[in-house]
């Protein structure tokens, strides 16, 4: 039985060339500008392509592959980088407040939708001295704007975090310093309700 010859639109022979061309500079080692294919078409009607010579096959040069390097995210904006105290100055908790402690959060508290907003409040005693500051910490970055005593942070994004408030004079040295806690922040997801059939 004698097959008609088979003849492939321009189109779709394109489209083949390049899947194969994407194939073996895949797989291709990276050791030249390119790649070197070789096509031909059997008694048959049938293309094959191989990466060695074959007789009366059409020899196909393939360029290596573009690439790309995406950047690096953007840093957050809602957090400054923690400030601390030139080498040579005393960073030691001092014993001038006898208490700074957080009362909320607490340990293990977990927030489900919140919109990244966490509130806070914290108990300082003696009240804050002249020229002393609060400064908030959420994960060991100095949060700009939280300063007071109660307060909201913002931006909080879902997973676990831990929290400080410290006490500290115009120097930036540590008087007083509340133990880290630790809490969570989750995004409830719905679930979707059954269409009836």
């Amino acid at each position: 039985m004698v097959r008609p010859a088979v003849t492939q639109r321009p189109a779709a022979a394109r489209l083949v060339a390049v899947a194969l061309s994407l194939l073996v500079a895949a797989t291709a080692p990276a050791g030249g500008p390119g790649t070197v294919l070789y096509k031909w078409v059997d008694a048959d009607g049938v293309v094959h392509y191989s990466d060695q010579p074959h007789d009366g096959a059409e020899k196909i040069k393939v360029a290596k592959p573009q690439t790309y390097s995406a950047p690096p995210p953007p840093a957050r904006a809602s957090v400054a980088p923690l400030s601390r105290p030139a080498t040579g100055q005393s960073a030691a908790v001092t014993q001038q407040y006898t208490r700074v402690s957080l009362v909320s959060p607490s340990n293990d508290d977990v927030y489900t939708n919140t919109d990244g907003r966490v509130g806070y409040s914290l108990a300082i005693e003696p009240g804050l001295g002249t020229g002393h500051q609060i400064w908030i910490l959420l994960d060991g970055q100095r949060v700009d704007g939280a300063g007071s005593t109660d307060g909201t942070l913002t931006g909080v994004e879902r997973g676990t975090h831990t929290l400080v408030a410290e006490v500290v004079d115009s120097a930036g040295r540590i008087l007083g310093s509340s133990e880290s806690v630790s809490f969570s922040v989750n995004q409830a997801r719905l679930k979707p309700t059954p269409q009836p059939r």
